[in-house]
Parts: C-alpha cells; sequence; structure tokens
C-alpha cells in the first residue's frame, strides 16, 4: 500500500509570532536571537511524519539550524535560486523586525505595570506628599535602569532609613526629597552586592571593631554605606574611623554627615 504523503500547511504569521514571542526571538538550538540571525519555526515533530502545527510542535529556530536539521539538502547550485533565497531572507528579515519591535512594545507593557505598582507603594508611604510629575519621571528611569528585584529592595531599605515624619505623624517633606536622591545609589550597592560584598564598608568596619570596645556592627556597615552614598569617598570615612574617639563618636559624625546631606530638618 501507498504511504500518502501528509501536505504541509503554511503557518499563519499571527502563529509564528507567538512561538517567536514565547521563545523570546531566541533560537532554541544554538541560542542566538533576532535580528542577528533569521528565525524559522521548525516542527519538533515533523509533518513527514504526523507533526502538526499546534503551537506546543513549533519551536524558534535560526536558519542554519532549522537548515541542518532537515534531511534534504538544499541545492546551491543554481544562482538564480540562491539570488532568490537572498532576495527571501531580506523580506524576512524586514518581517522580523517588525514581529521584534511588537514584541518589545508589549514587554513595555510590562514596564508600565512595575511603575504603577512602585508608584502606588511609595504614594502609600508618604501618604499626604503623593508624587508628582518629576516623581514618576524618576520611577520609569528606575525601572528602565535597574533591575526590578533589587531596585524594591532599595525601595524598602530607603523607607527606613531616610521617610522620617514630624510630630504629628505627618511626613517631613524634605526627607521624601532625600530619598528619591538616594535610591540610585543603594540600588547599585544592592546589584554590586549580588557579586561580592562591600569590601570598602567591611574594612572599615573592621577598623573600628578593632579599635572600640563596642560597635553594632550590622548599623556601622549601614552607616557606612549611607555616609558614601551622600557623596562621601571611602578613604575619607576610613582616615576618620582611624580618629574616631568611640563608637558612639563614629556613629553621631556619621548620622550627621547623612542628616545634613539630605537637608533634614
Amino acid at each position: 500500500m501507498t504511504q500518502v504523503k501528509r501536505k504541509r500547511k503554511n503557518l499563519t504569521k499571527k502563529v509564528r509570532f507567538e512561538v517567536f514571542k514565547r521563545d523570546s526571538f531566541q533560537c532554541q538550538y544554538c541560542g542566538k536571537s533576532a535580528p542577528d540571525v533569521v528565525l524559522n519555526v521548525d516542527h519538533i515533530k515533523p509533518v513527514s511524519k504526523g507533526g502538526d502545527n499546534e503551537i506546543m510542535n513549533l519551536v524558534t529556530s535560526c536558519f542554519d539550524c532549522n537548515s541542518g536539521k532537515s534531511d534534504r539538502e538544499i541545492d546551491d547550485q543554481s544562482i538564480l535560486a540562491k539570488q532568490k533565497r537572498q532576495i527571501d531572507e531580506i523580506n524576512e528579515r524586514r518581517e522580523q523586525l517588525k514581529m521584534l519591535h511588537e514584541y518589545r512594545d508589549s514587554v513595555t507593557d510590562i514596564d508600565e505595570e512595575k511603575i504603577l505598582y512602585i508608584t502606588d507603594m511609595i504614594n502609600a508611604e508618604i501618604a499626604e506628599h503623593s508624587l508628582n510629575d518629576v516623581g514618576i519621571r524618576n520611577i520609569k528611569q528606575w525601572v528602565k535602569k535597574f533591575e526590578y528585584k533589587h531596585l524594591l529592595d532599595a525601595i524598602e531599605k530607603g523607607f527606613k532609613q531616610y521617610i522620617k515624619f514630624d510630630s504629628e505623624g505627618v511626613v517631613i517633606p524634605s526627607t521624601v526629597e532625600t530619598f528619591f536622591k538616594r535610591i540610585p545609589g543603594i540600588t547599585r550597592n544592592l546589584e554590586s552586592g549580588d557579586a561580592q560584598p562591600n569590601k570598602d564598608a567591611y574594612y572599615i568596619r573592621g577598623i573600628i571593631r578593632n579599635r572600640f570596645s563596642y560597635i553594632n556592627e550590622r548599623m556601622a556597615v549601614e552607616l557606612i554605606i549611607a555616609t558614601h552614598e551622600c557623596g562621601v569617598p571611602y578613604e575619607t570615612i576610613k582616615d576618620f574611623a582611624k580618629e574616631a574617639k568611640n563608637w558612639s563618636h563614629f556613629r553621631g559624625s556619621l548620622e550627621a554627615t547623612i542628616a545634613s546631606s539630605g537637608g533634614e530638618e
């Protein structure tokens, strides 16, 4: 009995786009991404062996990987055929760049959700002093520039360290300004801390630990980093650590530097 060869159905642009988007426009065999390579949609189970066009049977593959995976060789002897493939590749690149732009636009929606979440988070903390356009613009820059996890941790840390309240429990406006100035520095320190601890801060802590009979080690590191974030070089803090009379003197001086830098009342 003669085997009936299954006819391949062309994939729609919508299906191809969904596969590319799911795979982040990256070849799942070699890891190369658009627009550096031309991408194809490959059947995991070939059509000739009963595979269908369901999205779970489709995977993103670059042209080279897809060609190498095929059982049949491409005829490179014909100049006309080669020219046609080059034209088709140019058109495919244009189409995929268009898809890539659409994909990146959709990712922006995720950023908008992050911006809204952080805006609500800060507004809940500062209560009466809701964010203005400048504040929201800063948040947009943060989301674009920093890793989301580190940014959230930095904001939580900034709340504890910089947001202050008056005797009636109302947020002091100047502390909100300080908070916004310090968030980038705190976030950068958290990001670098993933790779290695802040060696300068721990070195300075070691100096005062050896000199004084008592220190609060956790607070010491936090104060040293916060003072550095205010623009004071680590070398200056190190020199002061060698001269300070005791833990109270060292702590008080750093706290005063942080407060004066933020313009707290």
